[in-house]
């Protein structure tokens, strides 16, 4: 198994816009379900994203880790009020300033992240940049259309831009 963003046959950098599409469309099917049972996975990165190479490259996406997923309505108490669960930078706001209380949202975001960076062939921010991670996520620096750094139509970017709504 591969990982979602590593690219076929070892190639680095970014995807064009239609095998991003293709790729995510199972990811989101996917997301689909597990909302649909009120599952919140709260961990989506490329790395929880594998390819099954079985049918050939570049794969069928599989989500895999659901360790910190949320039941929605259930109070297991296994997440503490403030409790910072995920991974910076896939993470969204709200779970980054708390994962008690996410809904699919977070996921959305998360997915539009993956994308964002599947087509831009890197994050819209440096993970490294601890001042920069922590403006974004107060929404003080907003993260650039995907289209102003990137070759994909406009609507992809609109849809993009509505997932990391912040």
């Amino acid at each position: 198994d591969e990982y979602l963003v590593s690219q076929r046959e070892g190639q680095e950098g970014a995807l064009p816009w239609e095998d991003t599409l293709s790729l995510m469309r199972p990811v989101l099917a996917a997301l689909h379900c597990a909302h649909s049972l009120g599952i919140v996975h709260r961990d989506l990165k490329p790395s929880n994203v594998l390819l099954d190479q079985s049918a050939g490259i570049p794969g069928v996406p599989k989500v895999a880790d659901f360790g910190i997923a949320k039941v929605l309505g259930s109070d297991a108490g296994m997440t503490g009020t403030n409790a910072r669960m995920g991974t910076w930078g896939y993470m969204a706001p709200e779970q980054f300033r708390g994962a008690k209380h996410v809904d699919p949202s977070a996921d959305v975001f998360s997915l539009a992240m993956m994308t964002w960076e599947m087509v831009a062939g890197r994050l819209p921010i440096d993970l490294d940049d601890q001042r920069a991670v922590l403006m974004m996520y107060e929404g003080l620096e907003p993260i650039q259309r995907l289209d102003a750094v990137a070759q994909c139509p406009v609507w992809m970017a609109d849809i993009v831009e509505q997932g990391l709504a912040l």
